[in-house]
C-alpha cells in the first residue's frame, strides 16, 4: 500500500463515489474500504460498477439501498430506513405489521413465526423500508428493495396481484394495511 502510495487508516480505504483511491489507477471495494457495507453482494456490486466504469460504461450505483440478510431460524431480512433512523431524522411515518400467522402458506409450511413491518411516507407515496423476520425473509425482502430503490408509492405495490398461496401476499397484507384495507389482519385497536 505505501509502495503504491495507497492512502489508508485503521478504518479502511478511503475511495470516492466511483471506488477510486487516492491514487487515479487503483481502485478499491468491498470490506477494505473505509466506511463500507461489509456485505458480499454489495461488494460484487461495487466490483461490477467498476468493471463496466473502466469498460466506458455509465453504470449507476446505490449504495443506500442494499437488503441486509441474516440466515437463522426464523430468516431476518431488512431494506431501508428503520424505525430508529426515521426518528432520529424527525421523517413523519407510518408503519403497519402483518403477522405470517395470518398467511395460510407460513401456517401450511409450520413456519408461522414472524412478521412482514413496512415503514411509508404519511401520506403513502414512498416506502421507506422493510423489515421481516420469518420463513424465507431473505428470498421476500427483494419486492421490498424494487419498492424501496424506485421510491415506489404505496399504491404501486397495493394495485399488483400476488399469487395464492404464497409468503408474498404477507407483503401484500403488510401494504393493505397501511392503506387500512387488509382482509387476513386483526383490525387495529
Amino acid at each position: 500500500m505505501e509502495a503504491a502510495g495507497v492512502e489508508y487508516s485503521r478504518y479502511g480505504i478511503p475511495i470516492d463515489g466511483d471506488m477510486k483511491t487516492n491514487v487515479d489507477t487503483i481502485y478499491a471495494i468491498g470490506d477494505v474500504t473505509e466506511g463500507s457495507i461489509q456485505l458480499a453482494h454489495a461488494a460484487s456490486a461495487q466490483g461490477i460498477y467498476v468493471v463496466e466504469k473502466l469498460m466506458g460504461k455509465t453504470p449507476e450505483i446505490n449504495l443506500d439501498v442494499i437488503p441486509a440478510c441474516t440466515f437463522t431460524l426464523p430468516e431476518v431480512a431488512q431494506v431501508g430506513y428503520t424505525e430508529d433512523k426515521l426518528k432520529e431524522e424527525n421523517i413523519p411515518y407510518v408503519k403497519s405489521k402483518f403477522m405470517f400467522t395470518g398467511n395460510g402458506k407460513a401456517v401450511s409450511l409450520g413456519e408461522a413465526e414472524g412478521f412482514v413491518k413496512i415503514l411509508a411516507k404519511e401520506d403513502l407515496s414512498e416506502i421507506y423500508g422493510i423489515h421481516i423476520i420469518g420463513p424465507h425473509a431473505n428470498d421476500l425482502i427483494h419486492e421490498g428493495t424494487v419498492a424501496v430503490a424506485n421510491k415506489l408509492p404505496v399504491s404501486a405495490i397495493a394495485n399488483m396481484i400476488h399469487a395464492h398461496p404464497t409468503l408474498s401476499e404477507a407483503f401484500m397484507e403488510a401494504i393493505h394495511q397501511l392503506e387500512g384495507c387488509s382482509i387476513h389482519s386483526a383490525p387495529a385497536k
